[in-house]
């Protein structure tokens, strides 16, 4: 990757991650959805789009990495987030 296409997508990344947060804050703060609900509809749409993406590099790509490693970042994220919750 190119070190301007990285230094374009890096802002954008940052921007999407803070919206995220002030989308979920704001659903959570309001009381439209409790806790566990919201926590569940978070791990299947995250594992939909890691699949789709998995399923986009797997036709361009030798894919690399492990499903152990990519199942043990997506958990402790996860468990941090419930945790801090807690």
């Amino acid at each position: 990757m190119s070190r301007l296409r990285l230094a374009s997508l890096t802002p954008i990344t940052m921007m999407a991650f803070a919206a995220n947060s002030l989308l979920c804050r704001a659903a959570l703060a309001a009381g439209h959805i409790d806790a566990s609900s919201f926590t569940l509809v978070r791990i299947v749409a995250g594992a939909l789009v890691l699949s789709m993406l998995l399923l986009i590099q797997f036709h361009r790509y030798t894919l690399g990495g492990s499903w152990l490693t990519a199942a043990a970042l997506f958990g402790a994220v996860q468990t941090t987030m419930i945790g801090y919750g807690l």
